[in-house]
């Protein structure tokens, strides 16, 4: 299955980026990302985290507990949204409250999504500048497109419902469409 530094090597030469870029984009050094890689040292879980949303891999996978691709694997544009997102575009203070935005996206039908919400936009009021703001109204602009396209790609891919039993089906130019004069 791999250890974890064996899985961190694989998902960085799959990127293409070196370990000192890596260690840019997930805020440790280059040789703690080193480190990792040697199985020399394990990363606390806010950069597990970090590396997680980085790679868009499920932390589980990381861990040697699950397949690699994450929810958004299902969902191309959403996919390339998120991988052009990444934690140091945002204010230190911010990208906590980053990744828990992204988290509660993953959980919006959970029976508590309304209270983690209210608790996510103070702290988005309390800790973003004027440029995270930016940043996020801009990633939300492009989320949301990529959303309405997968959604449209999933409904394409759907077979059309058969007629139910007993009923004519709809005439070709669709339900109320007046007959054309001749």
């Amino acid at each position: 299955m791999g250890t974890f530094g064996q899985r961190l090597k694989q998902l960085r030469n799959e990127r293409g980026i070196s370990q000192n870029e890596l260690s840019k984009h997930i805020g440790v050094s280059k040789s703690s990302v080193n480190m990792y890689e040697r199985d020399e040292r394990e990363p606390g879980f806010e950069t597990l985290e970090a590396i997680a949303d980085f790679f868009n891999v499920d932390m589980d996978y990381l861990l040697g507990r699950e397949p690699k691709e994450s929810f958004a694997s299902e969902f191309p544009e959403i996919e390339s949204v998120l991988k052009n997102l990444t934690p140091t575009q945002f204010s230190i203070a911010a990208r906590p409250t980053l990744l828990k935005i992204l988290a509660s996206m993953a959980n919006f039908g959970s029976p508590d999504a309304k209270e983690n919400f209210a608790e996510i936009c103070t702290e988005v009021y309390t800790n973003f500048t004027l440029s995270d703001m930016e940043r996020l109204e801009a990633f939300t602009k492009a989320f949301t497109a990529a959303l309405k396209k997968d959604m449209q790609l999933i409904e394409d891919s759907q077979p059309a419902p058969a007629p139910q039993e007993g009923t004519d089906p709809p005439p070709p130019d669709g339900p109320g469409t007046p007959p054309e004069d001749e």
